[in-house]
């Protein structure tokens, strides 16, 4: 009941990764950058256990930003993001035992966690900012269109009762894009 090993602190990790970033100035009213990130982090949640990836581990994550500003009181731009998928334990199939006393199935797998990968994802943004300068003061304010496309993505994996058959939870539900306004203030 009070057993003081029934919480441990001996789970480790690593990660390791690097970053890139491009910016160009295209011209006085183009600029974009690309940025390429590659990241990986693993865990081992006991010392006697086999690593494993981290929950939310995103090895691959690109975006690209065109901004288009006519003159200093207005600005567009476009933002598109690829990334992968972050990884998941598979229970498709395994075996099952039938818990009779609260009428559930309780899977047995062999143990490997996060073995698979949901499927990588993409979006494209859309971005509105209005300048208002004044002598020492610059505010602007921003209309910002996430995902305009309503490109869906797998946020997780639902199994049937005794694992037999798999369904993908995707993340959009709505017909219009998010939709965000925003101010900031430059003094």
């Amino acid at each position: 009941e009070d057993d003081p090993t029934l919480y441990t602190n001996e789970g480790t990790g690593r990660s390791y990764g690097a970053e890139i970033l491009l910016r160009h100035n295209m011209t006085d009213h183009f600029f974009g950058w690309i940025a390429y990130s590659y990241c990986v982090a693993k865990r081992k949640d006991k010392p006697n256990e086999p690593e494993r990836y981290f929950d939310s581990d995103i090895p691959h994550n690109l975006i690209t930003v065109v901004s288009y500003k006519p003159n200093r009181y207005w600005s567009f731009g476009f933002r598109y993001q690829y990334a992968s998928g972050t990884p998941y334990t598979d229970l498709l199939n395994v075996n099952t035992t039938y818990d009779t006393d609260n009428n559930e199935y309780i899977p047995r797998y062999d143990g490997s966690i996060n073995n698979k990968r949901l499927p990588s994802h993409h979006q494209v943004d859309f971005r509105i900012d209005k300048y208002w300068i004044f002598d020492n003061v610059i505010l602007s304010t921003y209309l910002d269109f996430r995902n305009i496309f309503q490109s869906k993505y797998v946020t997780s994996i639902n199994y049937n009762e005794d694992y037999t058959a798999q369904e993908e939870q995707v993340s959009v539900d709505s017909d219009i894009p998010l939709i965000f306004l925003g101010m900031k203030v430059d003094f």
